[in-house]
């Protein structure tokens, strides 16, 4: 009897236990029944909805895009700031219009019993297309929020912030009485003796005034944006600044995405499917990112190798720089400087240009006792600023510092990406290059250009060769460029420099120990019979992913950032070293002492603790390591030059660092972001000069020019 009572009950918790899951089941699928309801409603949005989105993404969460908003906030009263109001509110009017007409849009009908309840959808449409309509101006009042915890400019920071927010509730609120204005221009436009109230073909479209207009007004606003970007992308792309260049990307993408929806949806064809097919297929054949080049002229000069160039360099400071005594050591100076966009650029162009200031009041010349400058990235660029600087000095009494600054403030991003967004984006989906279209072309001009508007003169779009045989003719002694790129092909560092760079392997076979430097393609070897402009040169080492493409040569093969072998440009100052340390041998120069100058310009923070992944570790450790090793790798040839070194004191390294915000710097209150892209704003470039300048708790920039300019010999005039 009581092993019936036991079968008993098991039999009744087994059937409570069936009754719950068979309830849970039931409950789920009711669930699942009303998350369809609301996706089927709601999913012809989503390029509206996802599209918007990135402003708060690109405006918060990315630190170039927040000192794009610093940028702003340090000069409010400017073109940057109405265009980018502007493009506030087309981005939020072209996001909510198209959310609209999607939303109207039955393009399936459900069964009655699948739909929601009218007034429950029609709510849910509403503010669905409302919040499409504020993601812009409320993205970008978030974004002036987070950036003014690291700006000195916090309360026009918090002033952009609360009118972008205005912007955002005066669409919210404008929103119903276009609304209104759409009914009343429909009153005299029924179909079957009803306002078109959803649209189930092209005529009920037709009908609607109000969305006629939407749709003519955002696609004229597109085409005329695309053409205008296009055709003058440093210009006009500049003139508008990225901010307000991606706030117009934002309503064009809409425009052309929520047209895509439309058409996929209404005669259910995978549109996007087959376009990302159709763009992968095109890739074959419409690569436009050629390394733009200048025709060989009869007349260029012939490049020196390392060695002669040694020699004739020794001969040179000989006669202009003599010794003061027979235990003076002659230095000579060898410079790497790292990558990391306009931040290298800015902060190798004014360490170079101090020195060259403080040792020009000292009667002597840091750049004659420079020898060779290895460039990475944004580093190319800022000591091609520094030598240009050299050769064409303004027709100003002022300082390198105060040259730099106005060279490299321009916002140099907005021209990338005003290709970048429209045309080379466009470019993706045709079968032939159209080379106009190249966004690369748009970052050279760009950084040509601030030489045309500062200073009257194109020296950027000079070669390589012609700014030398101008340096000989105004007997100017430069220190000669190495910029560092990367081969796609092979992996191999490409070295663009105005000397005969040569090779050395001795590896999988073969034997050339002719060269001066340890398996390097030249880039000569690229560049047959035609030259190429110092903007050019600078970028063949700063190609980065995604915002400057890999560059394509004659042959096929590609260039992209030295970054990529390694980001310090300490390798190929030890290819240098070693050859210097050979020919002084060789030829028994016993007053010269190599030196060596290392510029690094990741800020170095006082935290030691690590960032550990644990999101996806087992899928994202081995891509994370192949990133990280790029940056040990610098780290390693960095210690390789200072363990080569014949003295600790010969050695030299400024660095940023990260500065804690209650320790001011300066006029610098609050220590502020230094971004890695193409744009700084005034706080950032404050903040570098403080730290070279100033001296303070942890670095000792201004007492490194000290020591190094004391160290140069005075110039043969003033003996």
């Amino acid at each position: 009897m009581s092993k019936a009572k036991e079968h008993n009950r098991i039999g009744d918790g087994l059937a409570w236990f069936i009754q719950q899951a068979a309830n849970l089941l039931l409950a789920g699928g009711e669930k699942w029944k009303v998350f369809r309801r609301w996706y089927d409603l709601l999913q012809p949005a989503r390029v509206c909805l996802l599209v918007s989105l990135l402003v708060p993404i690109l405006f918060c969460l990315v630190d170039q895009g927040r000192d794009t908003l610093r940028r702003i906030a340090s000069d409010p009263v400017s073109l940057h700031t109405f265009w980018m109001y502007i493009g506030m509110w087309v981005a939020g009017l072209a996001s909510w219009g198209w959310a609209r007409f999607l939303l109207n849009c039955d393009f399936c009908p459900a069964r009655e019993g699948d739909k929601l309840p009218p007034a429950e959808s029609e709510k849910a449409r509403q503010v669905v297309r409302r919040i499409c309509g504020v993601l812009p101006p409320i993205g970008m009042a978030a974004g002036f929020l987070v950036a003014a915890g690291d700006s000195d400019a916090i309360l026009h920071c918090l002033i952009l912030a609360a009118l972008s927010f205005a912007v955002a509730v005066v669409l919210w609120f404008s929103f119903d009485p276009l609304a209104r204005l759409r009914r009343n221009l429909n009153q005299s436009r029924l179909v079957k003796g009803r306002e078109v109230a959803s649209y189930t073909n092209v005529a009920d479209i037709k009908a609607d005034t109000a969305v006629r207009w939407t749709i003519l007004v955002t696609w004229s606003i597109s085409a005329l944006i695309f053409v205008a970007l296009t055709s003058w992308p440093v210009g006009f792309g500049m003139t508008l600044g990225s901010p307000a260049v991606i706030l117009f990307a934002v309503a064009v993408w809409v425009s052309i995405g929520s047209a895509l929806v439309y058409l996929a949806e209404r005669y259910r064809v995978p549109l996007i499917t087959a376009l990302v097919v159709w763009a992968i297929v095109c890739s074959y054949f419409n690569d436009n990112h050629a390394v733009r080049t200048l025709p060989a002229t009869s007349g260029t000069a012939v490049s020196p190798t390392v060695i002669k160039a040694l020699d004739q360099w020794y001969a040179e400071v000989s006669t202009n720089y003599p010794l003061a005594s027979g235990g003076q050591k002659r230095p000579l100076y060898l410079v790497a400087a790292a990558g990391g966009g306009i931040r290298a650029a800015y902060w190798t162009a004014i360490v170079l240009g101090s020195l060259e200031d403080c040792a020009q009041s000292n009667k002597t010349s840091f750049a004659a006792h420079a020898f060779a400058l290895s460039g990475v990235s944004g580093g190319s660029l800022g000591e091609i600023t520094f030598v240009a600087l050299k050769v064409h000095p303004p027709n100003l009494a002022t300082n390198s510092l105060a040259n730099v600054r106005e060279l490299l403030r321009d916002d140099f991003l907005a021209a990338d990406l005003a290709k970048m967004a429209f045309a080379d984006l466009f470019q993706r989906f045709l079968p032939f290059p159209i080379q106009k279209f190249d966004r690369a072309r748009s970052l050279e001009d760009a950084w040509a250009s601030a030489w045309v508007n500062q200073y009257h003169t194109n020296v950027l779009d000079e070669s390589v060769g012609e700014l030398y045989a101008d340096a000989a003719q105004a007997k100017v002694i430069l220190p000669h460029l190495l910029l560092n790129g990367t081969s796609v092909e092979t992996g191999q560092r490409i070295i663009t420099s105005d000397l005969e760079v040569q090779s050395r392997i001795k590896a999988n076979g073969q034997d050339d120990s002719s060269g001066s430097f340890l398996d390097i393609i030249p880039a000569t070897e690229k560049l047959t019979n035609v030259l190429i402009r110092l903007s050019t040169a600078a970028h063949q080492s700063a190609r980065f992913t995604y915002f400057s493409p890999a560059g394509r040569f004659q042959d096929g093969t590609h260039i992209v950032d030295g970054g990529y072998f390694e980001n310090s440009g300490a390798s190929t100052l030890m290819d240098v070293l070693r050859a210097v340390q050979w020919r002084i041998q060789s030829k028994q120069w016993t007053d010269v002492e190599p030196r060596i100058i290392l510029i690094d310009n990741d800020p170095i923070s006082q935290k030691t603790k690590l960032n550990t992944n644990r999101l996806m570790s087992e899928t994202l450790s081995p891509v994370l390591a192949l990133l990280n090793t790029r940056t040990a790798r610098g780290s390693y040839a960095v210690e390789q030059a200072l363990d080569v070194s014949w003295k600790a004191t010969n050695v030299y390294q400024f660095d940023l660092y990260e500065r804690p915000k209650n320790e001011p710097l300066g006029s610098c209150r609050t220590p502020a972001e230094l971004p890695l892209g193409w744009t700084l704003s005034r706080c950032a470039m404050d903040e570098m000069d403080a730290q070279l300048t100033l001296p303070f708790k942890y670095a000792t920039n201004s007492v490194q020019i000290a020591e190094i300019v004391a160290t140069l010999p005075r110039s043969a005039l003033v003996r």
